[in-house]
């Protein structure tokens, strides 16, 4: 049982982890201009349908190394269950995406970027964790 908490708990956070860093990352490259905030819906949805291709690639390079990294740490903590787990965290993300995307209109690349990210990257690190392991 330990190895199952253990297995789901590693895959978040370090999903978490690159998720954060891409944040972080746009943050600090494509900061959000004066009078755009989450309190000012309209404009925090023009800004984004205006984002920058550079931003589109950092949250995507988060989301994919996110999901490889995060099913990896899975399987190795606990291998065939491990690879369960990595789904359903890859899941939790995922949905957790969607329900952002809801609360404020995202472009459709993003909305594409975060359906089939972190499931396809998910399975990638399982497949190749499970190479690891032998």
């Amino acid at each position: 049982m330990k190895k199952k908490i253990l297995s789901i708990c590693g895959s978040i956070l370090v999903t978490g982890i690159f998720v954060g860093i891409a944040n972080y990352l746009n943050q600090t490259y494509f900061p959000l201009p004066p009078g755009v905030s989450m309190e000012n819906k309209p404009a925090l949805e023009l800004y984004l349908k205006y984002l920058p291709g550079g931003a589109f690639a950092i949250t995507f390079s988060g989301m994919m190394l996110g999901g490889f990294a995060g099913a990896f740490t899975a399987v190795m903590i606990d291998g065939i269950d491990g690879g369960r787990h990595a789904l359903l965290v890859a899941s939790l993300f995922t949905l957790y995406g969607v329900v952002g995307m809801l609360m404020v209109a995202h472009p459709w690349p993003l909305w594409f970027i975060n359906l089939f990210t972190y499931l396809s990257f998910g399975i990638m690190g399982s497949k190749t964790a499970f190479k690891v392991r032998g």
